[in-house]
């Protein structure tokens, strides 16, 4: 199943960068309604998160770069937290803490710990484009 997976992404990649080479698309930084003001990441930038039943896979240079930012926003986090700390970021710093790359080279989450990952994905300024493992 990982090798399905890393030829998706690649296969998602190669479109993304399509899209935002080709004016008309509204991928494309020349375009008039593109979602990139603001410093928002581009098409191609962001990494792709394949959100299955149980779990959200990242692989290859998607993974080293999630992990990084679950580094990150456990750093700035450190538990345990004050009881008086918003939940959101309890919970998010408490999945970040848990982050590990998996032997075979991906960053993997249980399927209820994604909406806390993506929170600490975005608090950094990184959006994800989630698919379906099995497309």
């Amino acid at each position: 199943m990982l090798e399905q997976i890393l030829a998706r992404r690649e296969n998602i990649r190669r479109e993304h960068e399509f899209l935002v080479r080709r004016p008309g698309t509204g991928w494309h930084p020349d375009d008039n309604h593109h979602p990139y003001k603001g410093g928002v990441m581009r098409l191609d930038q962001r990494p792709v998160a394949f959100v299955g039943d149980e779990e959200v896979i990242f692989v290859g240079d998607d993974a080293a770069m999630c992990l990084a930012i679950m580094v990150t926003y456990a750093e700035k986090h450190p538990l345990p937290l004050p009881l008086e700390t918003d939940p959101q970021i309890r919970r998010t710093a408490e999945v970040a803490a848990r982050a590990k790359m998996q032997a075979d080279g991906t960053l993997r989450f249980r399927r209820g710990w994604w909406n806390d990952a993506n929170y600490a994905l975005q608090q950094e300024g990184v959006i994800c484009c989630a698919t379906h493992p099995e497309g």
